[in-house]
């Protein structure tokens, strides 16, 4: 009756709080560590590195290679369709095409060599014939028609080739657009795609870092905690419970002066 209150030691409520901010700890890391497992899921890979790359980016670069010679693909097909549809001419780009097309047409060609050969006949007829002699005249006559019905045959084949040509030079045009439009839309969704994994790689390292900062600083609260437990029944420290009493009275001192 009558004592102060005697003060406790601070270790414990040290250990106590030490404690708690390691339990929050391990709870974080387990939370992150979590996370971390389920962005490597994503991603397929094993760990978060710098070193990591990207493998869409090596797919992004093979489209739009892809997509350059298609734009060149479609822009040849462009000027072939615009040139057919402007009837060719010996001075465009689609003269030289349809030329080689009447060259290797076969019945032209069979009817060229019918009519050069008749033309051969009839020259030798007029060897010789004055120029009004009848015979002549008949067959310069027959000439001039032969001429002309193997103009309207080639003109009527040229037509025909250039419309054949312009339907196929049409259908490579819609195909060339229709396959850079896919490549287009390809290269979309695959930037999409690895700037999704940028994203989760540098959020994967990130949580790494954490966690790694989160493990060394636990490691000192562990450090800490048994420190103080091995100073509590260390022997040589002396540690302060309580303050001395205050005594009842005086106690006479035992040396004579």
């Amino acid at each position: 009756e009558g004592l102060e209150p005697q003060p406790k030691s601070g270790r414990q409520e040290r250990l106590e709080n030490l404690e708690k901010e390691r339990a929050a700890l391990d709870k974080d890391i387990a939370a992150n560590s979590a996370k971390l497992a389920e962005l490597a899921g994503d991603l397929g890979v094993a760990n978060f590195s710098p070193q990591l790359v990207n493998p869409y980016d090596q797919v992004l670069t093979k489209y739009k290679e892809e997509l350059n010679g298609s734009r060149q693909k479609r822009l040849e097909a462009e000027a072939l369709v615009d040139v057919l549809q402007a009837r060719p001419s010996p001075q465009n780009a689609g003269a030289g095409m349809i030329q080689q097309a009447l060259a290797a047409d076969p019945e032209l060609t069979r009817m060229r060599n019918v009519l050069n050969a008749r033309r051969l006949e009839l020259t030798a007829t007029m060897r010789g014939l004055a120029p009004e002699h009848p015979a002549r005249q008949k067959a310069e006559r027959e000439i001039e028609e032969n001429e002309a019905d193997l103009k309207r045959v080639t003109d009527r084949t040229q037509e025909r080739i250039r419309v054949q040509t312009l339907a196929t030079a049409t259908e490579d045009l819609q195909r060339a657009r229709h396959v850079e439009r896919g490549l287009e839309l390809a290269i979309t969704q695959q930037e999409s795609r690895a700037s999704r994994f940028s994203r989760t790689l540098q959020q994967g390292m990130d949580r790494t870092h954490e966690i790694e900062r989160m493990r060394t600083r636990r490691n000192t609260i562990d450090d800490r905690i048994r420190y103080l437990t091995v100073e509590a029944s260390a022997p040589g420290f002396l540690r302060l419970f309580a303050p001395a009493q205050k005594p009842e009275e005086p106690t006479r001192g035992k040396r004579t002066l």
